[in-house]
């Protein structure tokens, strides 16, 4: 009877520490999605960068009217940049913009 004792409580205890592996893995695996959310809201909150009056222009996502208009003539630069623009380059996060923003002006 000892024996049945035993071993009814090492099974006892080996469900439990896979129980206990099993919610901690669910736990980190909800946690990886929850850190990739922001990322997923800063495209939503992003910026096009496209040719606005023959110059490059920044646009908020959603908006008709640019943010900022740089001095800088769109035909003034090479044919591939002036493709991209003229379809629009999407920038999700503020340190994109400016680095692109230097790169048209600097």
């Amino acid at each position: 009877m000892g024996n049945i004792n035993v071993k009814t409580s090492v099974l006892v205890a080996t469900a439990s520490l896979a129980a206990t592996l099993c919610i901690l893995m669910g736990a980190s695996m909800i946690g990886s999605s929850t850190q990739a959310s922001p990322s997923s809201s800063a495209v939503t909150g992003g910026w096009v960068m496209r040719d606005y009056q023959g110059k490059i222009a920044v646009f908020q996502d959603g908006n008709d009217d640019p943010t900022q208009v740089l001095d800088i003539y769109v035909n003034s630069l090479p044919e591939h940049d002036q493709d991209l623009l003229e379809s629009g380059i999407r920038i999700d996060d503020q340190k994109e913009l400016q680095q692109l923003i230097e790169d048209y002006t600097g």
